[in-house]
């Protein structure tokens, strides 16, 4: 800055004196949108805009449990103005709030810190700490995007996925806790990609999914298989509707293969001479005359060996020697919104609703009556 005016005050020419005088004045003005710009990180590093900390306080509340596949023993609670520390079994039951505008951080074991907004609750129980979240919808809403997505998503595809989250969640926390994990939804805390989430998923505030008048079973997926699936195509209960052909600029999920023999699966089913699929609705598995939906037979095979040993519901079975092959495509369960080829669509410029419609065909977006 010195240099600058020192300059200026050399040149005699008055055009240049002009010139250098404008370029002063931009210096000043870079200078005050600079600081202005640093005063704004600096709110917005400090947590939501002051203007929705009320709309959230009034919000529906949701209980989380956290950071249970740590199995938590040391517990560390941070926010600007507390500290809590805690080692194994050193407190029975612990719990406070903090203002939604505050972050709160927890650290387990020393390997992992999260970031959460609202109330925790801390218990002991056996051998490991028992966190609990409760924190306004919206909140959790915009971290399970970050969660399930990433932080690159499609808006639309964002604005989709905000919507399913705030279904299952209203859904399925009328009759279980939720969990932070990937069996209900992922949520790894309200962190800085969830604030930035947060001001494209609010745009769906009180947006949800009902089916007959009722939320809808919102359940979603990696990627898709061959076709799109009703639940009740997978599972024994669930909304059916004829599976349907995937949009011409949608790709079927990758094609894979896996070959399980008799030993494997008599592991899981006690015994296993002949395995062949049943059609119908759900499709079953026959294992030795007894029957089990696609998405049963596939967990159960999944939980003994490996969460990725049956990749998908979508699959056919052959007898080769020594055991069965099983063919299929996708990833996951297969129904619901599949989120990679929506993120595709959204690219091409379909819109969360459109997407939505195609994804849950026998739902249509209402609000939410709190």
């Amino acid at each position: 800055m010195i240099a600058l005016v020192a300059r200026c005050r050399a040149t005699a020419n008055k055009k240049r004196m002009l010139s250098c005088s404008k370029l002063l004045a931009g210096f000043l003005l870079l200078q005050t949108l600079c600081i202005n710009a640093i005063a704004d990180l600096t709110l917005n590093d400090q947590g939501i805009e002051e203007q929705v900390i009320e709309e959230l306080s009034t919000d529906n509340q949701i209980e989380v449990m956290i950071l249970s596949k740590f199995h938590p023993q040391q517990v560390v609670i941070e926010t600007q103005s507390r500290l809590f520390e805690f080692g194994p079994n050193q407190v029975k039951n612990f719990q406070f709030s903090e203002q939604l505008n505050q972050p709160i951080s927890i650290t387990v074991n020393g390997v992992e810190t999260r970031y959460y907004r609202g109330a925790i609750q801390l218990q002991w129980q056996g051998s490991e700490y028992r966190i609990i979240n409760t924190t306004p919808l919206e909140i959790y809403v915009a971290g399970v995007v970050v969660g399930e997505l990433g932080a690159h998503a499609s808006r639309e595809l964002v604005k989709a996925q905000a919507i399913i989250a705030r279904t299952y969640a209203l859904k399925k926390s009328q009759s279980v806790r939720l969990s932070d994990l990937a069996y209900h939804q992922v949520f790894h805390g309200f962190n800085h990609y969830a604030e930035a989430v947060y001001s494209v998923s609010r745009q769906t505030q009180h947006q949800v999914l009902k089916t007959e008048g009722r939320l809808t079973e919102a359940l979603f997926h990696g990627e898709c298989g061959s076709k799109i699936f009703s639940a009740a195509q997978f599972f024994d209960s669930g909304d059916f509707f004829t599976a349907l052909d995937l949009p011409t600029q949608m790709q079927q999920g990758q094609r894979w293969q896996v070959r399980l023999n008799a030993a494997q699966l008599a592991k899981v089913f006690t015994t296993a001479s002949a395995v062949s699929l049943q059609p119908g609705t759900p499709t079953k598995v026959v294992v030795d005359n007894q029957a089990f939906a696609a998405e049963t037979f596939r967990l159960m095979v999944n939980r003994e060996y490996d969460w990725n040993t049956i990749p998908s519901n979508d699959f056919k079975i052959t007898k080769i020697a020594g055991g069965w092959q099983l063919e299929g495509f996708g990833r996951g369960h297969l129904v619901g919104l599949c989120q990679q080829q929506a993120n595709a669509l959204a690219k091409q410029g379909w819109s969360a609703s459109q997407l939505l419609a195609l994804f849950y065909p026998m739902a249509s977006i209402e609000l939410y009556d709190r």
